[in-house]
């Protein structure tokens, strides 16, 4: 059987109808095909940018294998093109919002990218998958406390997709497609992840370098894909109008217009996040004022609030202490383990013989003797100390009713007072009185 013979540039909408059901009989092919070579070619890049930056062996790793997811994101535009690309030539309105709708699509894509490739890296690092899934649920809390950079690093690694089936469904040759493609993503990118500070410094200069790059790749991606299904099944590329002002108006619109408004929503979203950090700090530093003078309640009603109000993230290590410090004192809600890990902050805590005194005292003053006399015995039978522990062991002892107890407290601690003498003869008259109303 003979190839189906080339469709002309001027042939007319009815006369390429036979390569239209060709091409749409073929999208799941078209797709694996512009998915393995982008995927290829995504990870060659990624992996020589992230050498030219001097990332770490493991990080030019990662980074080629989101290269690689990035491909897979071209694979399901292709079929999404197959389904929202009319027969004949669309109308403007439809090459907008298609390209629109591939530009969400995208951004959302190449964000489960990364996701995937996080959670992947974990079992690289020899993380088992509950410590991955932890690992995960870092970066999706984070997304949470900082929405504004996700979703301005991942709108422009989604332009490139976007541009690149705006410059298809305009039937623009592959050069040109090329040149839609990354003057109209550098614009954005270069306005939000080099002038201003939304992502870290490295982060910034490697999204960006992507983004551009992806410009020139993923046209030469899906064109290379045409032709290997040409070559290989005879279908045939779909013949439309040429529509190169919508096209190159897209990207003037990008660079004149796009450029600031991604600049001044970079810049907001700083300042946003520089105002959430001072809070955080008149947060953390009140909190800590409050431990320091004892009002542990009060400090964590305090950090719970600032949790509800959203400051708290995962870098608030300094709100994070004392807020572990006031809910052991209190045996409060403690701080989530992604701020701090409590066992290690329970385990230091316990094992702290200054800490269980003060909180000794605090629950003592609180109402609350049975406590304090589980640190105060902790302290005796670990660390012998006698004296002012036996002091306050017998008020533990008194307000429990338990007057034998106190009597021997107070026994062992005559002669050896050092903080408290003049609490003795209270106990000892409180004593007398109890033992009296019996």
């Amino acid at each position: 059987m003979s190839e189906p013979p080339e469709a002309s540039p001027s042939a007319e909408p009815s006369a390429s109808a036979e390569p239209e059901r060709g091409l749409q009989t073929s999208a799941v092919r078209r797709a694996i095909l512009r998915a393995l070579l982008s995927g290829v070619a995504g990870s060659i890049t990624c992996a020589v940018i992230g050498l030219a930056m001097g990332f770490a062996w493991g990080g030019v790793g990662n980074v080629a294998f989101q290269g690689f997811l990035g491909g897979l994101v071209l694979g399901a535009v292709g079929l999404f093109e197959s389904v929202a690309w009319p027969p004949g030539t669309p109308t403007r309105r439809r090459l907008l919002l298609t390209s629109a709708a591939v530009w969400v699509m995208a951004g959302l894509l190449c964000l489960g990218a990364l996701l995937e490739s996080i959670y992947a890296n974990g079992f690289v690092d020899g993380l088992d998958s509950v410590e991955a899934r932890q690992e995960l649920g870092i970066v999706l809390r984070d997304m949470g406390q900082d929405p504004a950079l996700y979703l301005g690093v991942f709108g422009v690694l989604g332009l490139p997709f976007a541009l690149g089936a705006l410059a298809r469904g305009c039937a623009l040759c592959v050069p040109e497609q090329i040149a839609v493609a990354t003057l109209g993503t550098s614009g954005p990118a270069v306005a939000l992840l080099l002038f201003t500070e939304l992502a870290p410094r490295t982060d910034s200069r490697f999204s960006c370098a992507v983004a551009v790059a992806a410009g020139v790749l993923l046209p030469l991606a899906a064109w290379l894909g045409d032709l290997v299904e040409r070559r290989r099944w005879g279908t045939q590329v779909t013949q439309r109008e040429r529509q190169r002002r919508l096209a190159w108006g897209v990207v003037v619109g990008l660079l004149v217009l796009g450029a600031p408004a991604a600049y001044a929503f970079g810049t907001a979203a700083v300042k946003a996040r520089e105002a959430q950090a001072r809070a955080l700090a008149n947060l953390a530093a009140e909190a800590e004022s409050l431990t320091a003078a004892g009002h542990y309640e009060e400090a964590l009603e305090l950090c719970l609030r600032g949790h509800r109000d959203g400051l708290v993230h995962r870098y608030a290590y300094r709100l994070g202490w004392e807020w572990a410090e006031s809910a052991w004192f209190t045996g409060g809600e403690p701080p989530p383990e992604w701020l701090l890990s409590q066992a290690d902050t329970v385990a230091m805590f316990e094992g702290d013989p200054g800490l269980r005194w003060e909180r000794a005292r605090w629950r003592l003053r609180a109402g609350d003797p049975r406590g304090a006399l589980a640190d105060l015995d902790w302290l005796i039978e670990t660390t012998g100390l006698t004296g002012d522990v036996h002091v306050l062991r017998a008020q533990a002892h008194l307000a429990l009713g338990d007057l034998d107890a106190a009597a021997v407290d107070l026994a062992s601690a005559e002669g050896r007072v050092v903080e408290f003498p003049e609490r003795v003869p209270e106990l000892r008259a409180r004593l007398e009185e109890a033992r009296a109303r019996k």
